[in-house]
């Protein structure tokens, strides 16, 4: 730094704590009149200027809590960090057997959880809010038999649609694909 007249060190006071601290003056910048501390401490919460009054939702604000990263490191180790389908041990998720979204009082239960890999975890249909497009598939724990989501009927494996990825036996399928069919027709205006 240059010495002279221009670069003189000015006594601040914080305007919360009353910490006194030396700065050097800078060219085109205001002063600030906090310390590090108190100017971190303001950032947060409603003292922020792009406070919105807490809209954070609820499952984002659990998803970052360290109730959910325990829960995901207790079904980690319970399934010594490999993947429960295929056995490989790089990069894991904790899958939710029954949704995430639908299932609330099982979210954090050791007992609801699962470790896949990233290629199994895309196999399942609750995989990125599957359950809430429609994809989720019910299960009868007893038989581990699939069922339709829409009727209930049971289905064999062979019959999962690959291109939607939603579990529905052929008579339901051919029903959605038909009403969705006239559904089009019918918004086209094309008389029937």
């Amino acid at each position: 730094m240059r010495r002279g007249s221009s670069f003189k060190r000015i006594l601040v006071e914080c305007a919360d704590c009353s910490k006194s601290r030396f700065l050097y003056p800078r060219l085109g910048r205001a002063i600030p009149s906090r310390c590090r501390q108190c100017s971190l401490k303001h950032r947060k919460g409603p003292e922020n200027g792009r406070w919105k009054g807490g809209i954070t939702p609820s499952t984002k604000r659990l998803r970052a809590s360290p109730e959910y990263a325990a829960w995901r490191k207790k079904v980690f180790e319970r399934d010594r960090y490999t993947c429960i389908w295929c056995g490989n041990r790089g990069s894991l998720h904790a899958d939710h057997i029954l949704p995430f979204s639908t299932h609330i009082e099982l979210r954090l239960d050791v007992s609801n959880g699962r470790t896949l890999c990233i290629d199994c975890h895309k196999k399942t249909p609750t995989y990125l809010g599957g359950a809430m497009k429609g994809r989720y598939c019910r299960r009868d724990p007893k038989t581990r038999q699939t069922a339709c989501s829409k009727c209930g009927t049971p289905y064999q494996p062979q019959d999962f649609n690959k291109k939607t990825g939603w579990p529905r036996c052929r008579p339901c399928k051919n029903k959605c694909w038909k009403r969705r069919y006239w559904e089009k027709k019918k918004q086209s205006g094309v008389s029937l």
